[in-house]
């Protein structure tokens, strides 16, 4: 969790997929669950000011990244 604060903070990730995808290894294995997405996106909703709209959409940006990776 303190990973996906000092991304925002420091290396200017303002996505979920950056975040999840490059400035942690949290994907680096693949889907790591919802539950661990959902809550990543929590904290960067909280830190990026999202509303709740924009951190839905979000949540889906990751798991669409996952469904073409798949293809």
């Amino acid at each position: 969790m303190a990973e996906a604060v000092y991304s925002v903070k420091n290396e200017m990730a303002i996505r979920l997929t950056d975040i999840l995808f490059r400035r942690t290894g949290i994907c680096t294995l693949g889907n790591p669950g919802i539950d661990a997405i959902e809550n990543i996106a929590s904290i960067a909703a909280k830190e990026l000011k999202w509303t709740k709209a924009m951190k839905a959409r979000e949540i889906d940006s990751v798991l669409s990244a996952f469904d073409t990776m798949k293809e």
